[in-house]
């Protein structure tokens, strides 16, 4: 409900000692994955700083249960598209089906609001999770409102956040060490009120605090921190009001399978036509240097249809993909090699 920034890693070259920075062009990219698993128990955040130094080798992850996955796609090939018109970007859960519709711009990434199953909850003020440029000290305070129907009630939301980039520096995880990324730190007051009829308004009064380590070059984040409490007053005429406390609870949260190596890879431009394609299409990008690649193409939920190997030359490349008979939808295209990768959302129609 609180538009998760949901970002994760592809990572920066060893020792980078300048001051990292947010672009929109690194951030909430389509065809990124994201896959998160929840620790057993969240360790302190740590301090706020310039060259901090996070150490979190000793944190020891839930099972495999608690992993999720999300894919960035784009908003007009989801099916509850028709509630958020305005979204050009959707973070997809992977085997949840939870949709998280965004709005993407060069100055802004802002939450328009979530979808799953029968639930819709819209931003009728839109809540920004980040601006750009946005790097050490950057800061801003967004107020925002939701309204949303379950079981036929109504519900309501506002709230404000504050972020700041309140630290930058090295993050050590069990696997893997991180550097020079920019630490994000979101405060959010929120009320949710429900009318329950007869006079009856349940009211839920929440406090978030959450930091989330994210890598400049990629935008996507290295690990994330939550800590939620608050207060709920039934309002039960004739009744006094009645409240209870729930909280704090904190989660602590990263991608187990990330190794130092990925932080190596570079993303290389490349582009597919037609898109969208019927039987097949024309993939063309560019490398650097020589490379033997793999390429997969898969369904939104990770559903793999086809995977080859393909010689990858240095400059422009330029390879004709076959689909046979799959059905019309939006896929990802992966490529993948030693020291490049690539993800590109198509959409195949009749």
């Amino acid at each position: 409900m609180r538009g998760f920034l949901a970002l994760f890693v592809a990572f920066l070259p060893f020792l980078i000692t300048a001051q990292p920075t947010l672009t929109s062009n690194v951030v909430a990219q389509i065809g990124t994955e994201i896959t998160t698993e929840i620790a057993e128990d969240a360790p302190d955040p740590g301090p706020a700083g310039a060259d901090v130094e996070w150490d979190f080798r000793e944190v020891v992850m839930e099972d495999s249960s608690a992993t999720i996955t999300f894919v960035y796609v784009p908003s007009d090939t989801t099916q509850y598209y028709g509630s958020f018109p305005e979204s050009n970007v959707c973070q997809y859960g992977i085997g949840i089906g939870s949709y998280n519709y965004l709005l993407h711009t060069n100055e802004t990434l802002e939450n328009l609001g979530n979808a799953f199953g029968n639930f819709r909850l819209v931003y009728t003020d839109p809540r920004t999770l980040v601006t750009f440029p946005f790097t050490f000290g950057s800061s801003f305070t967004d107020d925002y409102a939701t309204t949303s129907q379950i079981a036929g009630i109504d519900m309501y939301g506002w709230g404000t956040v504050e972020v700041t980039a309140d630290a930058y520096g090295r993050v050590h995880l069990p696997e893997t060490s991180f550097n020079n990324v920019l630490r994000l730190k979101t405060a959010d007051e929120r009320i949710d009120s429900t009318d329950l009829g007869l006079g009856i308004v349940e009211k839920n009064h929440t406090t978030t605090t959450s930091y989330i380590w994210i890598d400049p070059v990629s935008g996507e984040a290295v690990a994330s921190h939550v800590t939620s409490e608050g207060f709920t007053v039934a309002l039960v005429p004739p009744l006094p009001p009645d409240t209870s406390f729930f909280g704090p609870t904190s989660t602590f949260s990263y991608d187990p399978s990330l190794t130092s190596s990925v932080r190596n890879l570079e993303m290389i431009a490349g582009q597919i036509a037609p898109n969208p394609f019927v039987e097949g299409f024309r993939l063309t990008f560019n490398l650097p240097d020589n490379e033997r690649l793999l390429l997969r193409l898969t369904t939104i939920d990770g559903q793999e249809l086809l995977r080859r190997q393909i010689d990858g030359h240095t400059g422009d490349n330029t390879h004709e993909i076959r689909t046979g008979d799959i059905a019309p939808g939006t896929y990802i295209l992966h490529v993948r090699g030693e020291r490049s990768y690539l993800s590109l959302p198509l959409l195949r129609v009749d």
